[in-house]
């Protein structure tokens, strides 16, 4: 927080200096009473000018104090530690807030305002970034008021925690997240945890946990508004799993499907024109996946089982150049004689 000064005295100073100023207009007095007027005028604005800053500390404004004076703020009773609290925090002193509130809590454990104290470590270590321990401090309040009208706005501070933490710790987010689902398995923010919980095992490219939480979260929460993204969602990190494992046969047909069904449930979607270039990039992969495997019983000497690949390309990838490669494949295939009975 800005260190200002109290407006009061702030307009007393201003007031004071232009009083001295005006009395340098008399205009009647001798050459020598004059310099002696100026003299003392002169003394009394350097006086003036310094006062302001020799009357008062730094003043602090808060919502809940208003103008305060920190370094004189009473500290006796619970509640005037909760605002001396909340004025460390107004100017970012969030570790002493922290210890402020701490030792309130201790010291007034029966207080009706424990509760408000406790929520309000939760925001300092947020705001601190301090977010695994302000994870903790809010599974503390809600393990102590579990039926709390103030477990909401928790829960809506633990959520916030592990959005935060999805950029530098994924694998602890996803820790907060499970935690904002078992504390309300249907509150307003569950559908939202569930996807974020898919988003942080892509970010650590675990594409096959990242599919059964998405699938999750629409088995769950069909009609949210999150459903969407993680059909779309499903399909890329199908297709992603793919191109990051050996054996792609499997993730390129969910990879297709999911896709597939995003376009037909959601033909206007948000990402339908990214579904269908991604549905026949996926197109193109199965299709040339298949040529390799025709291609490797041609090299084995097996022209029954290559056909019978070059036969599947050209039914499933009509009109792709796999296809029109398969088509040529079972011409040449006839012409040497190869597939007779």
């Amino acid at each position: 927080m800005t260190e200002i000064q109290s407006p009061k005295q702030d307009a007393t100073a201003r007031r004071r200096r232009m009083q001295l100023v005006s009395a340098i207009r008399i205009s009647d007095l001798g050459t020598a009473n004059g310099h002696r007027l100026v003299i003392v005028v002169c003394a009394a604005l350097a006086v003036g000018s310094a006062w302001p800053n020799c009357a008062h500390a730094k003043w602090v404004w808060t919502k809940e104090t208003g103008w305060v004076e920190p370094a004189r703020l009473p500290s006796g009773t619970p509640e005037e530690r909760f605002r001396l609290a909340r004025v460390l925090m107004a100017e970012k002193q969030y570790a002493s807030a922290v210890a402020e509130l701490q030792e309130l809590i201790v010291k007034y454990p029966n207080s009706p305002i424990v509760q408000s104290a406790m929520l309000e470590i939760t925001e300092a270590l947020f705001l601190e970034g301090s977010y695994a321990k302000a994870f903790e401090a809010v599974e503390q309040f809600l393990q102590k008021y579990p039926g709390s009208e103030r477990a909401r706005d928790a829960i809506q501070r633990e959520y916030a925690i592990g959005c935060n933490l999805m950029a530098t710790d994924p694998e602890k987010a996803v820790t907060v997240f499970e935690k904002v689902i078992k504390h309300q398995p249907f509150g307003p923010l569950a559908d939202d945890a569930h996807v974020k919980i898919g988003d942080c095992y892509a970010k650590q490219m675990d594409y096959a946990g990242a599919v059964l939480a998405y699938e999750k979260a629409i088995r769950e929460f069909p009609e949210s508004e999150w459903a969407m993204m993680a059909h779309y969602r499903i399909g890329e990190c199908n297709l992603l799993r793919a191109k990051t494992t050996a054996n792609q046969t499997g993730p390129l047909a969910a990879a297709r499907d999911g896709f597939d069904r995003y376009i037909r449930k959601y033909p206007d979607g948000k990402h339908a024109v990214e579904a269908r270039e991604r549905l026949t990039e996926v197109t193109l992969l199965q299709a040339n996946k298949e040529m390799e495997v025709a291609e490797f019983y041609l090299r084995i000497k097996k022209p029954k089982a290559a056909a019978h690949c070059f036969g599947l390309i050209t039914q499933e990838f009509a009109g792709t150049e796999a296809a029109e490669n398969a088509r040529e494949g079972i011409k040449y295939l006839k012409g040497i004689g190869a597939l007779r009975p």
